[in-house]
């Protein structure tokens, strides 16, 4: 640059002498004009291209966020979905044994009360989502690769409520917990055919009738066991609205990451 500058200045001295500098600074100026215009144009399209490609990467690496979040989302539904079930099950279970306790009502068989007492009174179900996906946004400060704010929002939303769960939790567990031990003696009596019939255990073992009987009336006289399966019941339909509230969270956010993906595809 130095010897250009120097060459031009040489060049400019000799056209003193001779009387045509006029022209020659005039050529030299537009020529130097041009060169800058050439380099501020060069550095706009590369700077125009490196924008391109970062944007274009950003975009790429949101499309392969967003399916990555769908499977998840998927998987979390089928789990959700699971667990609802069963405790809808849990919930009539025990609104139905509560009846029979409170009533005395006599007219159940031993292996109709097993039922209810272990897939309702015994029986405990958690929520299970994936979440990989979304905690590995978290994680890495990436979170911002998704540009719906709806999406984020829900999100958030999502991950807060089954960070802090639900609030009696624990309660319910131990609650569940005290009905098994209260249980021990009586219960796995009821629970006998129960167990073979899921094939929980190996077993030729049959009780008497008059054991069978004896196992009932534990149960209906154990007024211990009616008070915390009350409480526990009450615990458990909250939890079912909370499993239900959790599977509403999970369809919304399944729609939203569809339209974004749809939105993509047609870009």
């Amino acid at each position: 640059m130095l010897k250009l500058f120097r060459k031009i200045s040489q060049k400019l001295f000799q056209d003193l002498s001779t009387g045509q500098v006029g022209n020659r600074v005039i050529r030299y100026i537009a020529y130097a004009i041009g060169k800058i215009f050439l380099v501020v144009i060069g550095i706009l399209i590369a700077l125009s291209i490196n924008t391109w490609n970062s944007d274009r990467q950003e975009n790429l690496e949101e499309l392969n966020t967003l399916k990555e979040l769908k499977a998840d989302f998927l998987q979390s539904k089928v789990n959700v979905e699971s667990s609802n079930i069963n405790q809808t099950r849990v919930v009539n279970y025990n609104s139905i044994l509560l009846k029979v306790l409170i009533e005395n009502d006599q007219t159940l068989d031993p292996d109709t009360l097993g039922k209810y007492l272990y897939r309702g009174a015994l029986s405990y179900w958690k929520v299970k989502p994936t979440n990989g996906t979304y905690d590995a946004l978290i994680s890495s400060g990436k979170i911002g690769l998704l540009k719906n704010p709806e999406l984020n929002r829900l999100l958030a939303e999502y991950a807060t409520e089954l960070k802090y769960g639900f609030e009696d939790e624990q309660e319910s567990m131990d609650l569940t917990t005290s009905l098994g031990e209260r249980s021990a003696v009586y219960a796995p009596i009821l629970g006998n055919e129960l167990f073979k019939e899921f094939q929980l255990i190996d077993t030729e073992k049959a009780y008497s009738q008059q054991e069978l009987n004896r196992a009932k009336s534990q149960l209906m006289g154990d007024k211990n066991f009616l008070g915390i399966l009350v409480k526990k019941s009450i615990l458990e339909n909250n939890r079912l609205d909370y499993h239900q509230s959790i599977f509403t969270k999970l369809n919304k956010i399944l729609v939203l990451i569809d339209q974004e993906l749809n939105s993509k595809d047609s870009s």
